[in-house]
């Protein structure tokens, strides 16, 4: 079964994103999160696997919100984060999404589309105590492609450019979760996601403008806001069906695994709700400049190798 999330682990951290965006950085990044450990899909799967049998509460929060470049969120988020409510609610858990307020209706018309509950809640962008008071009512919290503050307080794109006074701030909701011994995980590419705190310095080294940003506090793009575990992966939402993935693995469920099919679908949906692909800057059927028929690609690959896996338990018996 490990050797399995190892080779699911590999199909998401291809390097694979179109040009503009970091390269070169998912495979250290991934390798400094897991420290010698499990595969991480494996990981977090095992965790909320135990979270989902206890019926807890989780909380998915994910959204990128820009008024010039992303007005109604990007397509690396929302997918991967119905994808995984999708499969844990399934296995007994309740999800709600926690999003920025602009984000909203992309979480609903994509949860339509897979076929799935859309409890959403609106996170503050001025009311930061309103964003710390909801981690009470949350047994877990998984972070999708959820940009973090930095140690001063600012927040940056990939590309190294301020985005501060764009997200809803998250400190106090993650520490709330941290500090009560909840289970937090976070998924991400860049470095300035929620959870890469956890490998902070290690983080600076390996991506671009880890160490100086573009914007006047020159302290670097990469999160102070560390989560129990990071998963970086080629995408945030490719890291979701890898957990989806291995959560099948572990519980004998067919169910929980997300399809090429629904890929597909999910990626032409993002269009009309103006979901905008980060490696363009377009809304089109593509994520992080990847096309939506390498997506399903790597869906199916996952999928396989939990198929074939069970095809070889089968025939021992």
């Amino acid at each position: 079964m490990e050797q399995v999330c190892n080779n699911i682990d590999r199909v998401a951290t291809l390097e694979l994103r179109g040009e503009g965006l970091p390269r070169g950085v998912i495979a250290p990044l991934y390798d400094a999160a897991r420290a010698g450990g499990p595969p991480l899909s494996l990981v977090c799967a095992r965790e909320l696997d135990q979270v989902c049998r206890r019926g807890g509460n989780v909380a998915v929060v994910t959204g990128l919100f820009d008024p010039k470049y992303f007005p109604d969120g990007e397509s690396d988020g929302p997918l991967g984060a119905v994808v995984l409510g999708k499969s844990l609610e399934l296995h007994g858990a309740n999800v709600t999404y926690l999003v920025e307020r602009e984000v909203t209706g992309v979480i609903e018309g994509l949860a339509d589309v897979i076929g799935t509950g859309h409890r959403c809640v609106a996170l503050s962008r001025e009311d930061e105590s309103f964003n710390t008071s909801l981690a009470d009512g949350f047994d877990a919290a998984v972070f999708i492609e959820k940009t973090g503050a930095t140690r001063e307080g600012a927040y940056h794109l990939v590309t190294g450019t301020d985005r501060s006074g764009c997200d809803s701030p998250l400190m106090g909701f993650l520490d709330g979760m941290n500090g009560a011994g909840k289970l937090t995980i976070g998924l991400g590419d860049g470095g300035n996601e929620i959870g890469f705190g956890k490998i902070f310095e290690a983080a600076r080294r390996i991506v671009p403008f880890g160490v100086e940003c573009l914007c006047p506090r020159k302290e670097g793009i990469v999160t102070s806001m560390a989560t129990k575990i990071l998963f970086p992966a080629c995408t945030s939402n490719i890291g979701a069906y890898a957990i989806c993935a291995a959560l099948s693995l572990i519980t004998g469920r067919r169910d929980l695994l997300h399809t090429p099919e629904a890929e597909i679908n999910l990626i032409r949906a993002t269009v009309p709700l103006n979901s905008i692909d980060g490696g363009s800057g377009m809304a089109r059927e593509y994520v992080d400049g990847i096309p939506a028929s390498v997506n399903a690609a790597i869906v199916e690959t996952m999928r396989g190798a939990v198929e074939v896996f069970r095809a070889e338990r089968l025939r021992t018996f």
